[in-house]
Order: C-alpha cells, then structure tokens, then sequence
C-alpha cells in the first residue's frame, strides 16, 4: 500500500493508524535479518503515537498529510532519548537530549516516527555498505546496494 492509499484508507476509517503501524513493525521484524536497514525500531514509541493520532482524527482533529503515517529516519538525526550512532561506534552510547528540527516538524505533522535506518558511516558514501552495524541489502535484489539507479531495475 501507498503512503496516498494509507491516508486515503486512514481518513475514510478502512484502516487506522495503529493497524498501519502494527503492519509496518511486523514487516521490519520480518525483512530486518535479511535487508538490516534499521539500526533503532521504536516500536513502543510508533504505538504510542498511532494511538495519539487515531485518537486526535477521531476527536476531528486532522494535521495534514502525514498525520498517522509510520515514517522512518536516518541515524543520523536526533529524537529525544534514542541512541543517534551515525552508524559509527564512535557515537555507541549518544543518547539524543533534544529532537532534531525536522523531527519536531515531523511530530507537529503528526507523523508516527518508527525507527532510525542504517546508512554508511558519518553518511560518507553512497553505498551504504560501510556501516559499523552491517551493510543494507537492496530489497529488490539483496546482492545489490540500496543506492537507486535506473540501470539497477532495468
């Protein structure tokens, strides 16, 4: 399902955001072994905020187009009390004291902030392979990088 079908389906009460979520986290327990591309799954956190934003739609309450959506963000942005390692074990250890600007417009949006994903090392690459947590795996082709070309799916 698309992030458009979601809100679609979410605002027209098909599916709620804590159904959404539940579905999102199931997958990335499923796809995790095989892809790595989490290096933090906020599980807890992501049912809390769908229960939050099931809650406010119910209350009529809309926040826009991301309201209610799962979303997930690179370890290299802060969200209050999560590790932020910047996939290097320089940073094990570095627990955020304060959200990220673009996290605290992602809440405002209502957004469901579900994990933090992996990335090559400080961001310095292109393949995200040079990860200390392991590489990420192209899930349409686990032999191939993540990094999208055209020629990748051609």
């Amino acid at each position: 399902m698309t992030i458009e079908e979601f809100a679609r389906k979410l605002r027209g009460r098909e599916i709620t955001a804590c159904e959404f979520t539940e579905e999102c986290l199931r997958r990335i327990t499923e796809l995790q072994p095989r892809l790595n591309a989490f290096i933090t799954v906020m599980a807890e956190e992501a049912r809390r905020d769908a229960e939050v934003a099931d809650g406010e739609l119910a209350a009529g309450r809309d926040r826009g187009p991301l309201h209610g959506v799962p979303i997930a963000v690179k370890d290299l942005i802060d969200i209050t009390g999560v590790a932020t390692t910047a996939a290097s074990r320089v940073r094990e250890g570095h627990i955020a004291s304060a959200d990220a600007p673009v996290i605290t417009q992602l809440r405002h949006a209502g957004a469901v902030l579900i994990g933090k994903t992996n990335l090559d090392e400080f961001a310095f690459g292109t393949t995200s392979e040079n990860s200390a947590f392991g590489p990420v795996r192209n899930p349409i082709n686990p032999a191939r990088t993540p990094r999208w070309t055209e020629a990748d799916h051609r």
